[in-house]
């Protein structure tokens, strides 16, 4: 990520946080800020998109793997930021398309690394559960078309084999940092940018509706 666009991702949480306190009072976040310097890493590119079923400003990123360009994932804004923060050092994300079943259900996940007391892991955390916040013994599932990553479309079950959790990916960010912030050029300290990861997970969670999903689940 370029150090332009991290600034802008940081310009678009102050507004939204501004906007969140007196949504009446003051006008919406300048979303334009989420286009600039789109493209980085396994992200090609994003564009605005409002999604007809609620009227919602969504971003539509389409990710890059050695198969080419994958079909686009529609987040909400604040997720969007969250997830392109947390690959703004380094990180991939693949794309598991799986056309041999009737829906043809695909899955979107971070590939990153990081240490532990076991030393250097490469790990696979599905983005759905960076959305939901999902924890041990719980898994985000998808509903309706695989295509939508809103918290809209996201509920949380059990599983008693899911592991994975936003302190891997919290973990996993803090040690691209410490691989390549120096070659980003990117003005930050460590701790500044897991406050920024922070940041955005709350603000996402708050605006986003973080309970919607698991009320869906339970309706069911």
């Amino acid at each position: 990520m370029t150090p332009a666009a991290y600034e802008a991702r940081r310009d678009y949480m102050a507004q939204c946080e501004v906007y969140l306190e007196a949504p009446g009072r003051y006008r919406e976040p300048d979303h334009g800020l989420l286009l600039v310097g789109s493209a980085h890493g396994p992200i090609l590119g994003k564009k605005l998109v409002f999604d007809e079923r609620d009227g919602q400003l969504t971003i539509a990123t389409t990710f890059g793997s050695k198969l080419g360009p994958r079909d686009h994932r529609l987040f909400d804004p604040l997720y969007d930021v969250v997830i392109d923060l947390g690959v703004a050092f380094a990180g991939g994300i693949s794309v598991n398309d799986n056309t041999k079943r009737p829906l043809g259900l695909s899955y979107a996940r971070l590939k990153l690394t990081k240490m532990g007391a076991e030393g250097r892991t490469t790990l696979a955390l599905d983005l759905s559960r960076v959305i939901t916040g999902a924890g041990v013994g719980q898994e985000a599932a998808q509903l309706g078309d695989y295509h939508s990553l809103r918290r809209r479309d996201l509920v949380l079950r059990t599983n008693s084999h899911a592991r994975r959790t936003r302190t891997d990916f919290l973990e996993a960010a803090a040690y691209a940092y410490r691989q390549q912030h120096e070659a980003a050029g990117i003005n930050v300290t460590l701790e500044a940018y897991l406050n920024d990861l922070r940041w955005g997970i709350r603000l996402a969670d708050r605006w986003h509706g973080a309970d919607r999903g698991m009320a869906r689940a339970a309706a069911e």
